[in-house]
């Protein structure tokens, strides 16, 4: 077997260190790329739900629902309401959804949840508008608007989570 002499040695050398350091600086132009792509992510979201919260409270849906369940029981009459939810309100979610899990945790695991229980109150929402409580006796319609509320009141304890899980994860 030959000895490779010293110029053969550097040029070798010369080819290795270059392979290192275009890997290396692909890595690093991916790895910044998508923590950037993470960081647009999260704050498109935070705006979304940051919205959501400012409609809700607006519209003071929690406290409507809070003066059905109060009047209901103190009266024992059935109240029925219509919200209507006409609107997509989930567009930045749902043209993301395959993307959450490159934020940072928890973030993913918050958002999702976040997602669901907001389709969720849409759902509930909807059947109020389909009239599918109309006509239910006090008691039921006690529960039901009971339940809708602790269900905006956590999604909205949720979004202040994620919101400040976004402001200190990626400001």
């Amino acid at each position: 077997m030959e000895c490779l002499d010293s110029g053969a040695i550097q040029v070798l050398l010369g080819v290795v260190l270059g392979g290192f350091i275009t890997a290396g600086s692909t890595l690093f132009f991916e790895l910044y790329k998508d923590a950037r792509e993470s960081r647009r992510l999260a704050r498109a979201l935070r705006g979304e739900i940051k919205a959501l919260q400012t409609i809700i409270k607006k519209r003071q849906y929690i406290d409507l629902l809070r003066n059905i369940v109060a009047t209901i029981s103190s009266t024992q009459k059935p109240i029925n309401i219509v919200i209507r939810v006409r609107r997509d309100y989930f567009k930045v979610y749902e043209a993301n959804v395959e993307r959450i899990g490159m934020l940072k945790n928890p973030l993913p695991e918050q958002i999702a949840a976040f997602y669901v229980k907001g389709n969720s109150i849409v759902e509930d929402l909807n059947a109020l508008d389909d009239g599918l409580w109309h006509d239910k006796p006090a008691e039921y319609q006690i529960k039901f608007y009971s339940n809708l509320l602790d269900l905006f009141e956590e999604t909205m304890r949720d979004a202040d989570m994620i919101i400040e899980t976004v402001d200190k994860k990626y400001s």
